[in-house]
């Protein structure tokens, strides 16, 4: 008998990460055995492979701003593992994972003994979870976030009213396909038939594949670009619009033209959910929009954590997402354009590591520190001395990450005019590290 929350946790942490047969037979053999939580859910699907994370917050927030109770299911979590289920923002209490994993295992323990095939994985485990919860607990919508892929996702079970696909780019091809068109194609199997469905920019080859599925489906897509767009005025104001909105000098809590793009994504995506679901005028959805949008953060996106010096972690943990990281520090309306950068690097070993350093290494005005962190039994952080770095004396190898992270704050201490930015990046894991320990210090500090 699980009588703590410390034992539900590793009993979670316990389970298998990955198995090798889809989840869609196991998610739904156990949904059946729990009596089918998720069918009576209102939810929101968001799948893609960067954004996820910012696109639910802001359409959490904006939501709320409407008046509505909304459940979150997110991953990876940040600081608790209780964040990856929320209320209006709030995580759940310790006590509801204990009760969750004790109304959970012996169905669990059951299925394990009688098909041991069918015995859940660990995301597995959490979406029943989130779906247990949100039955006993119910709220005006629930916005769940793939894990990983689409139609093969553990959560796509739900019975969506909207879907939302974010962005398409080479990550966790193993699992969802060696092309973006395959990999397109496993996200989009979280359209529904006859529901809207709203994708960012994403490049001609696999939004043709999103945009056939949708016609199969008879379900209306709506394109950045196309159905709506945004443009940037400074690093953290833009202007939404499309076909009925003009919505000018947003303000965002973020910075950078990718969070932007994100917020978009997320405005069209209420708006349209607004326009079926909620009876409210015009004027009512333009505040929403301006307060969900102004108040929503999401921590470890391009977030500075510290100022003196100032140290910046962004959990880019692809060559999409690391391309357009970059991309935003350098943009002409950045307050980091000019800085002299100190980046400090940690990947998974199962990632593009090699990739994604080329591109960090062709960044102007760059030192580069490449480290490791701790990871789990199951997944190893990427040793780069195997690296040829041969001409690039900016680039340094310091397996310990703390000490790294020492290094550079020494470096940017004795910097006397040149004006410069300590970012830590390449794994969401490795960034919630190095935010807690600074954290910490600043919390002996005071």
């Amino acid at each position: 008998m699980i009588t703590s929350y410390k034992a539900a946790l590793n009993y979670i942490h316990g389970r298998p990460r990955i198995k090798k047969e889809p989840p869609t037979k196991r998610m739904e053999h156990l949904m059946g055995k729990l009596k089918h939580p998720e069918a009576k859910l209102k939810c929101i699907h968001v799948a893609g492979t960067n954004g996820k994370g910012s696109c639910v917050a802001y359409l959490s927030n904006m939501l709320q701003t409407a008046g509505l109770t909304v459940g979150t299911f997110t991953s990876p979590f940040m600081i608790r593992f209780n964040e990856r289920i929320s209320v209006n923002n709030v995580p759940i209490s310790d006590e509801a994972i204990l009760k969750l994993v004790q109304k959970i295992k012996p169905v669990v323990d059951q299925i394990d003994q009688a098909t041991p095939s069918l015995g859940p994985s660990e995301f597995e485990i959490i979406c029943a979870m989130m779906f247990l919860y949100f039955q006993s607990h119910p709220v005006d919508i629930v916005i769940v976030e793939a894990g990983i892929g689409g139609r093969s996702d553990s959560t796509n079970v739900v019975h969506s009213r909207l879907s939302i696909i974010t962005t398409i780019g080479m990550d966790h091809m193993r699992l969802l396909g060696d092309t973006e068109e395959q990999i397109a194609d496993n996200k989009a199997g979280i359209i529904r038939p006859n529901r809207p469905c709203v994708i960012g920019k994403i490049k001609k080859g696999p939004r043709e594949v999103i945009e056939k599925t949708a016609q199969k489906l008879q379900s209306p897509i709506f394109r950045e670009g196309e159905d709506y767009r945004f443009i940037p005025q400074e690093q953290n104001q833009f202007d939404f619009m499309n076909s009925k909105f003009r919505i000018k000098n947003l303000t965002m809590k973020q910075i950078g033209s990718f969070e932007m793009e994100d917020a978009a994504i997320a405005i069209e995506a209420f708006l349209i959910y607004a326009f079926n679901y909620l009876n409210q005028d015009q004027g009512k959805l333009v505040k929403a929009v301006r307060l969900g949008i102004a108040q929503a953060q999401w921590i470890g996106r391009m977030e500075l954590i510290q100022t003196n010096p100032p140290i910046m972690i962004d959990g880019a943990h692809n060559v999409p997402a690391i391309k357009k990281l970059f991309s935003a520090i350098r943009a002409p309306y950045s307050q980091w354009k000019d800085h002299h950068l100190i980046v400090i690097m940690g990947v998974f070993a199962d990632k593009q590591y090699p990739e994604m350093f080329k591109i960090v290494n062709q960044i102007p005005n760059a030192d580069i520190i490449l480290t490791r962190f701790t990871a789990n039994e199951n997944r190893a952080s990427a040793d780069f001395t195997g690296l040829d770095v041969s001409g690039s004396d900016h680039v340094a190898f310091t397996s310990n990450w703390k000490l790294a992270l020492k290094q550079a704050i020494d470096q940017e201490l004795k910097s006397k005019n040149e004006q410069r930015l300590i970012l830590v990046t390449g794994s969401l894991l490795f960034i919630s590290e190095v935010r807690k320990l600074i954290k910490e210090n600043e919390e002996k500090l005071k």
